[in-house]
């Protein structure tokens, strides 16, 4: 995408042209992350995420982690560091992807 041209404006308000929006699929009261470079300003969309919806995301979290102790998918409480690398060692490995090799 080709840089354009704008200009800062009363409240130091910049325009983003059609072309932009549309390619970032910008709409308005979108929120934008202006950050400083040695360059200039590089803006990127931001997601701004409420109270509300945090508490609702760890609320949510917890729980599915309640649900796996619940269901003895869970293991510990570990009396030392040494403890738990030993379970760690003892504890079945998650299976490898196996490298292909070339046929003659």
């Amino acid at each position: 995408m080709a840089a354009t041209l704008t200009k800062i404006t009363r409240n130091f308000q910049v325009t983003i042209t059609p072309t932009t929006r549309r390619a970032l699929n910008l709409l308005v009261g979108d929120f934008m992350e202006a950050t400083p470079h040695r360059d200039g300003i590089l803006l990127r969309p931001a997601t701004v995420v409420t109270g509300n919806a945090f508490e609702k995301e760890v609320s949510r979290r917890l729980q599915e982690g309640l649900a796996d102790i619940k269901a003895g998918r869970a293991s510990g409480p570990f009396a030392t560091a040494d403890d738990l690398f030993k379970h760690l060692d003892r504890s079945p490995k998650a299976p490898t992807a196996r490298k292909r090799t070339s046929r003659r």
